[in-house]
């Protein structure tokens, strides 16, 4: 308030307060402790303190030192702000090294941290900001594993090239309350960090794991449902009539992504799983094919879903389009299926009628690495070094399939050289043979490909070279006599161990883990070239580790 000279009294803001609600270009970083809320309830309120004190430490001189503003600090998430979108990345690479490194003197993190950078216009607000680039940030975060960097392509836009560090197109996925798909970036350090912090679970149990989504060519014609603007849905076969009964009544319907033809093939299982449901029970079942490019679902189809009573979810782009389909129809139940790593389930594990069923990987990778140390031991003649590989798709999303590789090769060979690499690639089969030559290059004589399509690569330069490859995911041994054995998920035995369960009335709300007590996991297509010796090892150590590993599951019903 101030005087004109008339004596009036006139509004006058202070020039401070209005450049205080100017938008500003900034870049905001976020950082989370993955898996805190589990470490505080195992490890108690006193080790979660350090944990947090710790974690505020190294936060603060990461953001600090690379020019950046620590603005707020909760626990186990922090927020920083850049005025340069390449000093964001220089810390974020940083902090992911200090959170990562252990010294005597200064301890870093037992859990890994993922971070998100976006940037944008925000306002400036008392102790913080508000804008849409920070709840973006935030958002990334929440879709970063532990150990990763996802940057938004506005930020790599505005650092352009920086030293030391590239680039990796991760696709547009569709976030949480955001209208538009997101192009996602993973900001990779070219020069190695420390390994992220092993999961503190018990070793071979259940982590989040990404799983390619890649449509069955020959599933069946596809029949033209209905169109929406550029999102199509179509329906495969037919309703079938049912036997008598309570079951007879009970709608199913399957839903899977729409996927170029000639991908490689991972839907055929889900659909076998239904027929042969549907055969058994009488149900009166129907299998949808969307197309997840997309802007959303058809009205007709979102109408449908309440004429379901189950409704199973087969791969990570149709779960982000239905995750706000759940709340919306509470008389159906749905089925996550193989969820992605980094799939939000946080609200959606609230509701009744959300179940997501998860694959206990660990035990055939451990199989896997115990059968390829055993073999390359015997090449060896037990004189030489043992060296074995793994190309992994990432940190975070295969945590357990590394370390059920990593124990079954220790198991049988204590002092076996483990080499272990990240593609940070689904689908260029590129990256992977690029890795797997490095390391074979290293003494490699076995490698496992263990990243989706990306694999194949792996696998090619496995025959290339003459060395032992293991497949994952689905049986490779159609590729030649070069690939020792493949570590399995069978699709088909989620859909049944969910539509049994329905039937039941065991269908339990929240996360279901299967694995090797409903063979729902294994190892197929074992070479010929395993000698009976080798292969009566491999069956004895199964037997030894199968009660325990039964126990990672959700209880068997009936």
């Amino acid at each position: 308030m101030g005087v004109d000279d008339n004596g009036q009294e006139e509004n006058v803001r202070d020039a401070a307060d209005v450049a205080r609600e100017r938008p500003v270009l900034r870049t905001f970083l976020i950082a989370d402790v993955r898996g805190y809320t589990r470490f505080t309830q195992e490890q108690g309120d006193e080790e979660a303190a350090k944990l947090a004190t710790r974690f505020a430490a190294l936060a603060r001189r990461g953001i600090t030192e690379h020019g950046g503003e620590l603005v707020e600090l909760r626990g186990d998430e922090a927020l920083g702000v850049f005025g340069s979108a390449r000093d964001a990345l220089r810390a974020a690479v940083e902090l992911q090294r200090l959170f990562r490194t252990n010294t005597e003197d200064e301890p870093g993190l037992p859990l890994g941290v993922g971070i998100g950078v976006d940037a944008g216009e925000a306002v400036p607000v008392e102790g913080g900001y508000r804008g849409a680039a920070l709840n973006l940030a935030s958002r990334l975060c929440s879709r970063a594993a532990a150990g990763e960097i996802l940057a938004s392509e506005t930020v790599t836009s505005l650092a352009g090239h920086v030293e030391s560090i590239r680039f990796e197109y991760r696709g547009a996925e569709r976030l949480k309350g955001l209208e538009d798909p997101v192009r996602i970036i993973e900001v990779i350090p070219e020069f190695p960090l420390p390994p992220v912090p092993a999961a503190r679970f018990p070793v071979l149990r259940r982590f989040r794991r990404r799983h390619l989504t890649r449509r069955n060519a020959a599933v069946g014609a596809l029949i033209g449902l209905t169109a929406a603007g550029s999102a199509v849905v179509f329906a495969i076969g037919a309703r079938s009539g049912g036997i008598s009964g309570a079951a007879a009544a009970t709608r199913v319907g399957l839903v899977l992504p729409r996927e170029p033809t000639g991908s490689d093939d991972v839907f055929a299982p889900y659909v076998d799983g239904l027929l042969q449901a549907e055969r058994l029970h009488g149900l009166d079942a129907e299998t949808l094919v969307i197309d997840p490019s997309g802007p959303r679902l058809p009205d007709s189809l979102r109408a449908r879903l309440g004429d379901f009573d189950l409704v199973l979810l087969g791969g990570p782009t149709v779960h982000e389009r239905f995750a706000d389909e759940v709340a919306q129809h509470p008389d159906t139940h749905f089925v996550f299926l193989d969820p992605s790593s980094s799939f939000d389930a946080s609200e959606l594990g609230k509701l009744p009628n959300y179940s997501d069923v998860f694959f206990i990987e660990g035990p055939p990778s451990y199989l896997a690495g115990h059968l390829g140390a055993l073999m390359e031991k015997r090449r060896t003649k037990r004189t030489g070094a043992v060296v074995v590989s793994i190309v992994a798709r990432d940190p975070g999303a295969s945590a357990n399939v590394v370390a059920g590789f990593t124990a079954g090769v220790r198991d049988a060979v204590p002092r076996a050289e483990i080499l272990t690499d990240y593609s940070h690639s689904f689908s260029d089969p590129s990256v992977c043979e690029a890795i797997a030559n490095r390391q074979i290059d290293k003494g490699s004589r076995v490698v496992y490909a263990a990243s989706g399509k990306c694999s194949l690569g792996a696998l090619s330069a496995t025959a290339v070279r003459g060395v032992w490859g293991i497949g994952a995911d689905v049986d490779r041994s159609y590729l030649g006599p070069h690939v020792l054995v493949s570590a399995v998920k069978r699709l088909d035995r989620a859909t049944d161990y969910a539509i049994r369960s329905f039937l039941d009335g065991t269908l339990e709300q929240g996360t279901l883990d299967i694995g090797i007590e409903r063979d729902a996991v294994g190892i197929v297509g074992i070479s010929p070239e395993v000698p009976p010796d080798i292969r009566r090892k491999l069956v004895r150590v199964a037997e030894q580790h199968r009660k325990q590993w039964a126990s990672y599951s959700s209880p068997l019903s009936g």
